[in-house]
């Protein structure tokens, strides 16, 4: 006979066909391994996060979601660390977002993220909010989709620009200056099937959406973004 097993039962079964549960965050396994594990972490977790990470049944990770918390100001580094300190090719999928207690707009913090291609050799999809992101060199065959949600300087994105990661084909910028739309209104290598930036003046979006039709541009901000947090 066919049975419909209830709540208890469909529970028992999966402890006993998937992998044992980390003790923390909420997860999806896949043929015996997680293969996403979304977690909300500060400082304070460094060590349980650590030892998470190293679980046997995260060896064949493909997507980490991680919520960055803690108060406005503090030291963010360490997750940037942390990661690149357990290179996983195998992981295709980061989102880091960095907020603080008192709400989560603007992101938070800073962080820099040079280590992270390395010890992400394979990944096709990053996206990092912070209050000032440092992206680094990024040297990437792999990588299809990056979204910046946070003050980024020109200078640091001339070498994708300039095609260090030449698969790259969606590019989102929240918080980009007048100087980088006007690196991309003069054409880049990258081939963009969807870009969305920050407002622009509207000369400047003209240019940019002659050379990619793509392009979708916010609203004007009204007042300072950073003023909530005494900036």
């Amino acid at each position: 006979a066919q049975g419909v097993l209830d709540e208890a039962g469909a529970a028992a079964l999966q402890r006993e066909l998937g992998p044992p549960a980390p003790p923390y965050g909420s997860w999806a396994w896949f043929y015996g391994f997680v293969r996403r594990y979304q977690d909300l972490v500060s400082e304070d977790d460094r060590g349980r996060l650590a030892a998470v990470l190293d679980d046997p049944s995260l060896r064949h990770l493909h997507t980490l979601e991680l919520g960055l918390g803690g108060r406005a100001y503090d030291e963010r580094q360490w997750l940037i660390e942390l990661i690149a300190s357990r290179p996983r090719p195998a992981w295709r999928s980061v989102r880091i977002n960095s907020y603080w207690t008192g709400g989560n707009d603007p992101p938070a913090g800073a962080l820099e993220l040079t280590k992270l291609w390395t010890a992400l050799p394979r990944v096709t999809r990053v996206v990092v909010a912070a209050r000032t992101i440092v992206p680094g060199e990024i040297r990437s065959e792999t990588l299809t989709e990056l979204e910046l949600d946070g003050s980024v300087l020109p200078a640091d994105l001339a070498p994708l620009f300039a095609g260090s990661a030449p698969n790259v084909q969606t590019l989102v910028l929240h918080d980009c200056g007048a100087s980088i739309g006007a690196t991309l209104a003069n054409g880049i290598t990258l081939p963009l099937t969807k870009l969305a930036l920050p407002h622009l003046d509207a000369r400047t979006q003209e240019r940019i959406v002659a050379k990619y039709p793509c392009a979708t541009f916010a609203k004007k901000r009204r007042g300072d973004r950073y003023a909530q947090i005494g900036e």
